[in-house]
């Protein structure tokens, strides 16, 4: 089964349970883009990213691990959004990372993706590379003095450009240990507001990790976009029932105005199963990893869901 269809057949999973109540209906238009992410000969994992209110819609990331890309795999003709250069440094020249990322915008610009690298676990031999080859080099020196003042307790887990923003921000995304849970040690290393402290209080009494991202600018200074991933475990569908279903910490995003009813679809949708698919068995997943809150400027946002979708053969 080719990888789009693939893709189509977890989409279409998902959307018998109400998936298009939180993604939408522009599976064709989103797996054209994800179409044009095809390097090598392998199926890349992939997040569909969307809002918990409001219109229905979902941004898209495709995401290949180190051990699906190797030397001279080459993006198919016509396709790679123009990052072939990132995929050749990171496959011939960096033993860092575990893998790359490209993230779309549906609802902007969806021909000049964001690219990253995870670096969770395994730092890149060369951080100064990542930037230059994605054509960013003048972001490397402010990314790298921001992450050299950067406290313990705190991991880097991805680090990515963002060409079709404004300014052209870096961004990291930074995994923090419990101690970092605290509003008032937090804000002495990324800038809150009183409001800010007060609702990351509220949700740092949830059993949740913690991941933060922040934007970096080639002068140096931070963005005022400061997110929070509130890191769901992945124990299957029978799981994320027992961990969303009447959830508080849901509810409590609920009663902020950043989420409606929808996020209760979200274990409906939710699925892990083995498959039979002209005669080849496949492991197909949906399952939540994050919740997103973000603020811009001091004000909350809407939150999202992220679904981490797997097309894979079974052995």
């Amino acid at each position: 089964m080719n990888r789009r269809a693939l893709f189509e057949k977890i989409w279409d999973i998902a959307a018998e349970y109400g998936g298009e109540r939180l993604f939408g209906r522009e599976r064709d238009r989103i797996g054209d883009v994800f179409s044009r992410c095809f390097v090598g000969g392998q199926m890349p994992y992939f997040w569909l990213e969307s809002p918990l209110i409001g219109e229905a819609y979902t941004d898209l990331h495709v995401f290949y691990d180190r051990e699906m890309l190797s030397k001279g795999k080459d993006f198919e003709e016509g396709s790679g959004y123009g990052y072939q250069g990132l995929f050749d440094w990171y496959a011939n020249e960096d033993t860092g990372g575990i893998g790359l990322n490209l993230a779309f915008d549906m609802t902007g610009d969806d021909t000049v993706p964001a690219a990253y690298v995870n670096v969770n676990r395994k730092p890149l031999d060369d951080m100064r590379g990542f930037f230059v080859s994605c054509g960013q080099e003048v972001l490397a020196k402010p990314f790298m003095a921001y992450l050299e003042g950067m406290p313990e307790g705190m991991e880097e887990w991805y680090l990515g450009v963002f060409p079709n923003r404004s300014g052209v921000p870096a961004r990291v995304g930074l995994g923090l240990d419990n101690r970092w849970k605290d509003p008032e040690r937090l804000g002495k290393f990324v800038a809150l507001t009183d409001d800010m402290k007060r609702k990351l209080y509220e949700l740092s009494r949830f059993p949740y990790n913690w991941e933060i991202q922040q934007d970096i600018f080639s002068d140096g200074s931070v963005g005022d976009v400061f997110s929070l991933d509130l890191c769901l475990p992945q124990k299957g569908r029978k799981g994320v029932r027992e961990l969303l279903d009447n959830s508080d910490a849901m509810v409590l995003l609920e009663k902020w105005g950043i989420a409606d009813e929808r996020w209760k679809i979200i274990p409906q949708v939710s699925f892990a199963r083995i498959l039979s698919i002209e005669g080849t068995l496949y492991f197909l997943q949906c399952l939540p990893v994050f919740i997103k809150i973000k603020w811009k400027a001091g004000k909350i946002l809407d939150s999202k869901v992220y679904m981490h979708c797997i097309a894979k053969h079974v052995q």
